[in-house]
């Protein structure tokens, strides 16, 4: 009999595709682009800003432990502030937004092709495919999955999600469609771990941007960067690069 359960468990184990580690701790630093289109605020756009994301200690929220994630606008990670609480939780990750109640981020027991309800049954999360990609010499599993509107298939958003890094859509991606005001569009530049980076992204050639005009960074030439430090010293460093393109 003994042989038969060791079968047994070793065969449900190999149906779900889990991830090996946690997603959200506190050896790791995340770059995040956000980008939108000219509107009625910024009519001079399109624009790029850049924003730092780290996990830092925890607190409790209706006697649920969670960890807190903070962000920080400056390249020089100098004015964090407070930004959402997370928490994972047998290999599904949690999400509680300032003020507002817990939700389901990612299911990583979920199976290609199976779904969950989302947002108390308004949206559903659909795990589409899942693969393996090397980055920085390390096997990582790549989550490619798929939020619909329950009610309305066609309002949907994808994304990939990195085992061990985050998704593709800037750390995490909420859940949230373009009637919810969700109107920019966010990207995971580059990403740390212990300090060492692992990760960059190839849309963009820097790990951070300012409040920058997409269109007048592509057509100068050069992208400056925040001066450090900030207010201006005797001593003030401001980093620059010039963009060519290679022949």
């Amino acid at each position: 009999m003994k042989p038969y359960i060791t079968i047994l468990l070793t065969l449900l184990a190999c149906n779900a595709i889990a991830q090996e580690s946690k997603l959200f701790t506190e050896n790791k630093l995340w770059s995040v682009t956000e980008e939108w289109d000219g509107d009625t605020f910024h009519p001079n756009g399109p624009y790029l800003i850049g924003k730092w994301y780290r996990v830092q200690g925890d607190t409790l929220v209706n006697d649920t432990l969670y960890k807190k994630m903070y962000s920080a606008n400056d390249i020089s990670h100098q004015n964090w502030q407070l930004s959402t609480f997370l928490r994972e939780e047998d290999e599904t990750v949690f999400v509680r937004n300032i003020g507002k109640e817990e939700e389901v981020l990612y299911d990583f027991t979920m199976k290609p092709g199976d779904t969950r309800e989302l947002v108390y049954g308004y949206v559903v999360l659909e795990l589409v495919s899942v693969y393996d990609t090397v980055i920085a010499g390390t096997t990582r599993k790549l989550y490619n999955m798929k939020r619909c509107m329950i009610d309305d298939d066609t309002q949907c958003v994808y994304e990939k999600v990195i085992e061990g890094i985050g998704s593709s859509w800037g750390t995490f991606r909420q859940n949230c469609f373009g009637w919810t005001g969700c109107y920019s569009y966010y990207n995971l530049t580059c990403y740390y771990e212990n300090d060492e980076h692992i990760y960059q992204t190839g849309d963009y050639n820097d790990c951070f941007y300012e409040f920058t005009n997409i269109n007048s960074t592509q057509s100068s030439g050069v992208v400056l960067h925040q001066n450090t430090p900030n207010p201006f010293t005797e001593q003030t460093v401001i980093a620059y690069e010039l963009l060519y393109m290679v022949k």
